[in-house]
């Protein structure tokens, strides 16, 4: 088994999440009109800066007028699109390196992650009262512990598989049993160091529990996750090697022809986003 201490130390190796885009995103999803002063936040940083004008100008994103500026860019997109684009821009950089022992083709769990944040968008209407925002960006770095985890789970794989085949545990349950930690827990220690709002590090943190939480940002994180899984984006490593999720799916009773609504819904713009990060990368 690892040790936490050998976990915090991995965590200390990753670069902190962009505290501009931080700061942008915190004004973005405040009631008032802060459009010039993201502008002024976002300008100083010129990686972000390319980054955010690169999206604001893709397929998926872009507006019949070219964006030259990142004022044009927050007033042409508005502050869902901007916060979408923040987001990515800023989350990508962790999921470049392959995550062994959980994807075998590099950049599988990267589709996974936004597919899973489209998805939750779009089952914002099953909680109201949840910032679409908030759910995005739960859904983009859910699995972020995975690219931590990694490092142990390539080596101990067949550990794993061995619990998951001969004594009937679902990944996580054998994941924790070998490793002594899930990437769920590790994913919410890395949100909590980068402090993240509360919402996104539980997510992070119990989008497999067994039981429904209290919690509706979990509870819709738990659900994107499968359904994203269920869509074809998934790691090729621990894809369906999870419990089933029917308890959520009768919480807000959900029906198969409203499975067929929202996997429509959400798959061309997952593809687009996925085909936009290709072009531009």
């Amino acid at each position: 088994m690892i040790s936490m201490n050998d976990i915090l130390k991995q965590i200390e190796y990753i670069p902190v999440f962009n505290r501009t885009a931080q700061r942008a995103l915190q004004l973005l999803v405040e009631d008032v009109d802060h459009n010039k002063e993201i502008a002024e936040v976002i300008k100083y940083d010129p990686g972000l800066t390319a980054n955010v004008l690169k999206l604001a100008n893709s397929a998926y994103f872009a507006h019949a007028v070219e964006i030259k500026d990142l004022k044009g860019a927050v007033n042409y997109l508005g502050r869902d699109k901007m916060y979408q684009i923040l987001t990515l821009s800023t989350a990508s950089q962790y999921f470049k390196k392959l995550s062994k022992g959980y994807e075998m083709i590099q950049g599988e769990l990267w589709k996974h992650s936004i597919s899973t944040g489209i998805i939750a968008e779009h089952l914002s209407f099953l909680e109201p009262k949840v910032n679409k925002s908030t759910l995005f960006t739960a859904g983009i770095l859910h699995d972020i512990g995975k690219t931590i985890l990694s490092l142990w789970v390539s080596d101990l794989w067949t550990d794993i598989l061995y619990l998951i085949e001969n004594q009937g545990l679902d990944f996580v349950e054998a994941e924790k049993r070998v490793l002594g930690y899930t990437h769920a827990l590790v994913g919410g220690a890395i949100l909590q160091r980068w402090l993240f709002p509360d919402d996104v590090i539980l997510a992070a943190r119990n989008h497999h529990d067994s039981k429904i939480h209290p919690n509706p940002v979990v509870r819709i994180i738990r659900l994107s996750d499968y359904f994203a899984i269920s869509m074809g984006f998934m790691s090729q490593q621990d894809n369906m090697l999870y419990k089933g999720y029917e308890d959520l799916m009768d919480h807000y009773k959900i029906q198969t022809k409203d499975l067929e609504n929202i996997f429509s819904n959400s798959i061309n713009i997952i593809q687009s986003v996925l085909d936009d990060f290709t072009a531009i990368s």
